[in-house]
């Protein structure tokens, strides 16, 4: 990684800074100290906002687009700390004051005040989930407060108190001691255990870490830390001021990571992302204190260091949200950093694709993307243990760790296909890929991989097509201080890495030829390639950070430690540094194609050199992918990494900077004759300026020059376009073709139609795929009518391709392309157009079969069938009808045309559906098929084996309502064969002996279908009155019930009669009905003297007598007037039996009545009006109000 100052914030009244806090949601920075004005010592809170531009010249005063003084404080402010979640910030001075501030368009305002005035505060800090923060008293007191302000919890302990920390689950409270001791707490403050200080090695007795004495200087515990995972990364954090950190998984961890940074710490903090950490502080340079921030993977590896000139001390820093920035407290000044982090990315020249990876905190796994910037298409991976991705040409290696001591090195392509996998034991602290050789190096050895060899073959995947044996690419290891032996392969398993060296690796880097390896004691090994020989070493003052070689092997650039850039010239012997000097610097570019040009980044810069002469600096955010024809393209990964899985698009996050030189030759092109250029560009070859020159030269019909330019670019395609312009014979035309040539498509057919030559502007057009201008330029175009057909297909497919169907479809339309239109209306499901087209092919079109089977993926079973049968393809019609489960069709067509094996499939199925005791989908089996007297069996069956098991009476009434609808349906059936011979004689006659023949039938449910349907009806619509208190109408229907003695159990039908005469205080036919049950077989003793026992206390208090009912007037007008009750079924006088109304359970005297065309039963219209009712009650047919009323002699 690297960082760099770019901007400084002095406080007003030579205010010091000691807190600072960068709210990573908001992006609000506080900063906390105290100042002076007139005089008089005074806290001093500031909040101040940053504007975006993250490039900036260090030293430069910052103009800032918000700031906001808060002068609340008396003391110094010392602590502060914010909420993420509700977004409030809470700070601290050193006379004990808390204040909670919150922000109102942006005005900060005071939430909570509170001072405990016995005790300062020492530390306080808001739990991960932002709902309690902890606060700790120098005198050991700790009070945990919710974010409502409520107090939680207090305890006072008996040690003083510095610091505080919570785990990431909120569960845990760590407290950091005045005298170093570190104890970890449960979130109601009972102690569990302490850690032991092992990073005080040397400085404190053995016995003595877990109570070292020794000031603490941060416990910082990573907040999105996984904690008690298998592949944890550390995340506890724990500094002592005298330089000593101690880096820990969880709080469980027995083998902490220990660093000294030969520091004075004042403050640490972790980045948002987890991946390091920065330590603030001062570090002794030549007797003097400098201030200083180091940066720490959560390895604990040394990244960067940042000096702070003029100045002691770092004493306070915070990152900003995305981790691309710091802010650092230095005595009156903020200083402002920017940080280029160590992202695992690499770029392929060859295929122009970009290869990066990102962790979520959410997932242990990285996550790999390879980006083709030229097609933007991604491919992505996932890999466990991700450690570095370097690519070359059209390869890239990516290195994981697999397990302890072990590494993977996997050989991957452009889109992140493996080629092949090795495993090593040396740790790849340093790695780099060529063309042909992946190297990777630890401190003390080098491992080299030979890929590919020389000829630009894959030695992976080399085979002897004689016996097949793979040939493994060459693979080799040695130790630094020895000279490599080639005839040795490395074996990871027998390998010996037990030697080390004191002048370690630094740097590694190589090409096709070479490789370099930079040493920390300045020296650079120098080794060719691929026979791995030694070569004279080259020696420097200061050890090398970053090395880059420039692509003739004449010159490396050198980055040190301290980010200063110097070239060396390696051929001269013993090497030569020029005179070129460039400081923090961080990355090195070198053009593919001069070994002079290169370009750096200094900074938020951008340099392109040329020899030792730099062009004007440019602003630049980008990390550097490649070099090459004059210009350099980069990549800004800084925002790819803001949202790494959304869309990628390359215009936005791809850049490119052209050298000064190409700008001039690119100007001088514009304005002076080709071929005068011609020579200029001899002395600066390029292929991109050889490409322009070629483009002006035949915009000026220079073919000759363009002749030459093609030559030199090796040009095969605008040779012979410059051979067959030259038949041209007109000039315009030679310009039409031209723009043609260019791409530039619209000034060639502004000259084409200039010329009245339209006709070649359509074929152009048609070349170029421009449909749509065809069209246009078609509409007055003589005997056009054929292109225009031809557009509109290749437009139509066009659509198809980029998957916009209702707009091929429209063109298919346009074209009568019924064969595409089919497809089209399938991929935007448009069944009408379907429909259509299935109704408007003639008879045996094959396109009928693509229909049909279309239709029969969607389930269109009548469609589908019609297609096939038009299609001329009765076997697959009646097939389709079978797998949709459409028997009706099936049937029908089968007896249509005599295909008698459908019968007995159908009789098969059935069987298989009954012997698996699926009753009720072998009856739908048989509805289908028009098979209505077996389904009416079935579904009667079905009935029985319910009111046996004692199930709802409804579902039982509507088992026999279908089985009587279906009998209904078969006499309809019967009948209407019979009238086909159009003879009222014979159709009378079919029809007695059918009717005959039902009644005789065994069959109950074909002899009167109704019957148990009527039973269970009336039965459920005495239930339904008596829970209503409708006793009158309850009785009425009980009586009716009593008609179906046959149809449903008498015990059932009495009990119920019982109820509703006693409801309705008619006794005597309550006592009727309670001889009846007293009377049953099938009852038992005990049941029956149960009934009389009931009996005899009903009619112990009422008499059996019914009470007075309303008397009605015969309707038969022979009855002489007989007056009957309204209870009775028949008139006892004339043996008129009486119809009944299903909606009521009424008799039907005279009263107007509707008629259910599916039942045939009857409804009194007053009763359909008075419940409302818009269905049979019966059968639940929609009542038809058309025909409402017609049987009355009044109308409703």
């Amino acid at each position: 990684m690297f960082s760099f100052l770019v901007k400084k914030i002095g406080m007003l009244n030579q205010g010091k800074v000691h807190s600072i806090a960068w709210s990573q949601e908001e992006g609000w920075i506080a900063i906390g100290g105290e100042h002076a004005p007139q005089g008089q010592k005074k806290g001093l809170l500031k909040i101040i906002k940053l504007d975006d531009q993250k490039a900036g010249i260090q030293g430069q005063q910052a103009k800032l687009p918000y700031e906001a003084a808060l002068e609340q404080h008396m003391g110094k402010v010392n602590i502060i700390v914010w909420n993420e979640r509700y977004q409030k910030l809470t700070t601290s001075d050193d006379q004990g004051q808390i204040i909670v501030w919150i922000n109102l368009g942006n005005e900060w305002i005071e939430e909570m005040v509170n001072n405990r005035q016995k005790s300062n505060v020492t530390d306080m800090k808001w739990s991960p989930d932002g709902f309690k923060i902890g606060i700790i008293y120098e005198d050991g007191a700790v009070i945990v407060g919710s974010v409502e302000g409520n107090r939680l919890w207090g305890k006072d302990y008996q040690y003083r108190l510095g610091l505080i920390e919570w785990s990431p689950d909120s569960k845990l409270m760590i407290l950091g001691t005045a005298d170093g001791q570190v104890i970890i707490h449960d979130q109601n403050g009972n102690q569990l255990n302490q850690l032991k200080m092992s990073c005080l090695m040397g400085l404190v007795d053995p016995k003595n870490y877990n109570n070292p004495n020794q000031q603490l200087a941060a416990v910082q515990w990573y907040e999105y830390g996984k904690m008690y995972t298998d592949e944890t990364p550390p995340g506890l954090l724990i500094a002592y001021a005298c330089g000593r950190v101690q880096l820990m998984k969880n709080d469980k961890d027995d083998s902490p990571i220990l660093i000294d940074t030969v520091m004075t710490i004042s403050s640490v903090r972790w980045s948002p992302n987890g991946s390091m950490f920065a330590v603030a502080g001062s570090a002794k340079d030549k007797d003097e204190s400098r201030a200083v921030v180091q940066f720490y993977s959560n390895m604990g590896d040394h990244l960067k260091t940042l000096r702070v000139a003029n100045t002691d001390k770092v004493s306070s820093l915070s990152f900003e949200g995305d981790g691309l920035r710091l802010v650092m407290g230095v005595g009156q000044t903020v200083y402002v950093a920017n940080l280029k982090l160590d992202y695992k990315w690499s770029y392929l020249a060859q295929s122009e694709t970009l290869i990066f990876a990102y962790q979520r905190q959410d997932r242990m796994e990285f996550t790999i993307i390879f980006w083709d910037t030229k097609r933007e298409q991604k491919s992505i991976r996932y890999m466990k243990g991700l450690l570095d991705i370097k690519g070359s040409n059209d390869c890239c290696v990516l290195i994981s760790l697999v397990e302890q001591d072990t590494w993977k090195v996997e050989l991957c392509n452009s889109i992140g296909s493996p080629l092949d996998t090795k495993l090593i034991s040396i740790e790849p602290k340093y790695n780099c890929m060529t063309k042909t050789h992946i190297i990777i190096a630890n401190s003390d050895y080098v491992y080299l991989w030979q890929y590919r060899n020389q000829v630009q073959r894959l030695t992976t995947f080399e085979s002897n097509q004689n016996t097949g044996i793979r040939k493994i690419g060459k693979e080799m290891a040695w130790f630094i201080d020895e000279n490599p032996d080639t005839q040795v392969i490395y074996d990871k398993d027998t390998f010996n890495l037990e030697k080390q060296t004191e002048e370690t690796i630094c740097a590694i880097q190589a090409n096709e030829s070479y490789l370099f390896i930079g040493r920390i004691n300045g020296n650079i090994l120098k080794f060719t390639l691929p026979y791995v020989s030694v070569e004279p070493k080259y020696f420097l003052e200061n050890r090398a950070n970053i090395i880059n070689i420039n692509c003739n092997s004449t010159r490396l650039s050198i980055i040190d430690v301290m980010g200063t850039l110097q070239l060396l010239d390696i051929s001269v012997s013993g090497g030569k540094l020029l005179d070129f000097d460039k400081k923090e610097c961080w990355q090195v570019v070198w053009s593919d194609n001069d070994p002079l040009q290169f370009a750096v980044m200094e900074k938020g810069r951008i340099h392109l050199v040329r020899d030792i002469t730099a062009d004007d600096p440019l602003p630049c955010d980008a990390f550097l992918c490649s070099f090459s024809e004059l210009t350099v393209k980069g990549a800004l990964l800084d925002d790819i990494m803001m949202s790494p899985d959304g869309q990628l698009k390359a215009d936005e996050l791809l850049v490119q900077y052209e050298s000064r030189l190409f700008k001039e030759i690119k100007e001088s092109i514009e304005k002076t004759a080709p071929k005068d250029m011609f020579g200029i560009i001899e002395k600066q070859p390029s292929n991109t300026l050889w490409q322009l020159l070629a483009q002006k030269a035949l915009e000026e019909l220079d073919f000759s020059v363009a002749e030459k330019c093609y030559l030199k670019l090796e040009d095969y395609a605008g040779l012979q376009f410059i051979k067959r312009i030259l038949d041209y014979d007109e000039k315009e035309k030679q310009k039409a073709e031209v723009y043609v040539f260019l791409k530039r498509f619209d000034e060639a057919e502004k000259i084409l139609r200039e010329i009245e030559r339209k006709d070649l502007a359509v074929q152009m057009r048609m070349k170029t795929g421009d449909y749509s201008r065809v069209l246009f330029l078609s509409k007055d175009l003589v005997g056009s009518d054929e292109v225009i057909v031809q557009t509109q297909n290749k437009l139509g497919n066009l659509f198809c391709d980029q998957g916009e169907w209702e707009k091929a479809q429209q063109q298919f339309k346009l074209s009568n392309n019924v064969e595409k239109l089919i497809e089209t209306s399938f991929m935007i499901e448009d069944y009408q157009t379907l429909e259509e087209l299935a109704n408007s092919l003639q008879e045996g079109n094959t396109l009928l079969f693509d229909l049909g089977e279309r239709f029969q993926l969607l389930g269109m079973a009548k469609s589908a069938i019609k297609c096939f049968e038009k299609a001329g393809d009765i076997k697959k019609a009646i097939d389709c009808a079978v797998l949709l489960n459409a028997w009706n069709f099936a049937v029908e067509l089968a007896e249509r045309h005599n295909f008698v094996q459908i019968e007995g499939l159908l009789q098969q199925y059935a069987a298989q559906l009954l012997e698996q005791r699926m009753k009720l989908e072998a009856a739908e089996l048989y509805r289908k098929a028009n098979h209505n007297s077996d389904a009416a069996r079935l579904l009667q069956q079905i009935g029985e084996d319910l009111i046996k098991s004692d199930q709802s009476p409804l579902v039982v009434k509507k088992l026999f309502v279908m089985a009587a609808l279906e009998v209904d349906l078969y006499k309809k059936k019967l009948y209407d064969v019979t009238m086909t011979a159009q003879n009222n004689t014979i159709a009378h006659t079919l029809d007695q002996l059918v009717t005959n023949d039902l009644n005789h039938s065994a069959d109950k449910v074909l002899n009167n279908p109704w019957r148990q349907a009527e039973a269970w009806h009336f039965y459920i619509l005495t239930q339904k009155f008596l829970y209503s208190g409708n006793y009158k109408y309850a009785l009425k229907s009980a009586i009716r019930l009593c008609e179906f003695e046959l149809d449903m159990d008498p015990k059932r039908i009495y009990s119920l009669l019982a109820l509703a005469a006693y409801y309705n205080k008619s006794y005597k036919e309550c006592a009727r009905a309670f001889v009846k049950l007293e009377n049953l077989d099938n009852i038992t003793e005990e049941e029956r003297e149960r009934y009389q026992s009931v009996a005899a206390q009903i009619f112990v208090k009422y008499a059996p007598e019914d009470a007075v009912c309303d008397a009605i007037q015969c309707p038969k007008p022979s009855c002489g007037n007989k007056k009957i009750t309204e209870y009775q079924l028949f008139c006892k006088e004339c043996g008129t039996i009486f119809g009944v109304c299903v909606a009521s359970g009424k008799s039907i005297y005279g009263q107007k009545f509707y008629t259910c065309k599916a039942c045939k039963h009857k409804m009194i219209d007053q009763e359909v009006q008075n419940q409302a009712l818009k269905f049979c009650s019966l059968c639940h047919t929609p009542i038809d109000f058309n025909r409402f009323g017609k049987h009355g002699d009044k109308q409703l």
